[in-house]
């Protein structure tokens, strides 16, 4: 059974920049095609690695009556192992006491992994991760993401994952 979704947000690499505090920035890549140029973030097989994106203002369509997820579209270079990634939310919510030109209130991580037998190296790959961390996001709230690779306890595939696309969107 499809599940219906209330409201689907895509977040482009380009929105992401290195790093949080806590770990080491993920590499903003550019693999040369024919014409073009395709846009992601490397993150290392040993080093946990990550990312987080510009603020956004969170949708009115939000109605915090589903399941909110964040969707992840990356490749592989190799084609064994589980790829496992962490997914943090940080929303502000008019009002707030907390400063945001000096510091952050990122909520608990959420995991999600991806098994890559079967897969071909550079193919793409998805995960689904469910946030149910989600800092009390509610519709009008300043949020933001951030990405880790999660190399400490749920990946063990060699070489690294690049992330190419990422889409938010609640399911209910």
């Amino acid at each position: 059974t499809l599940m219906a979704r209330n409201f689907t947000l895509p977040i482009p690499v380009s929105a992401f920049i290195g790093t949080r505090n806590v770990t080491n920035p993920a590499a903003l890549v550019s693999k040369s095609l024919n014409l073009t140029y395709r846009s992601g973030w490397a993150f290392d097989d040993t080093t946990q690695e990550g990312i987080s994106c510009h603020s956004f203002i969170f949708p009115d369509e939000y109605t915090a009556t589903g399941t909110l997820k964040a969707e992840l579209q990356f490749s592989a270079a190799g084609s064994t192992g589980t790829a496992g990634w962490l997914v943090y939310c940080e929303a502000v919510t008019p009002g707030d006491t907390l400063n945001l030109t000096t510091s952050e209130s990122w909520g608990i991580a959420n995991s999600g992994s991806a098994a890559l037998s079967g897969t071909t190296a550079g193919d793409g790959v998805s995960v689904t991760v469910t946030l149910t961390n989600k800092d009390s996001v509610a519709s009008g709230d300043l949020v933001r993401l951030s990405i880790l690779r999660d190399v400490t306890t749920a990946d063990d595939a060699s070489g690294d994952l690049t992330l190419w696309a990422v889409s938010l969107y609640e399911e209910t």
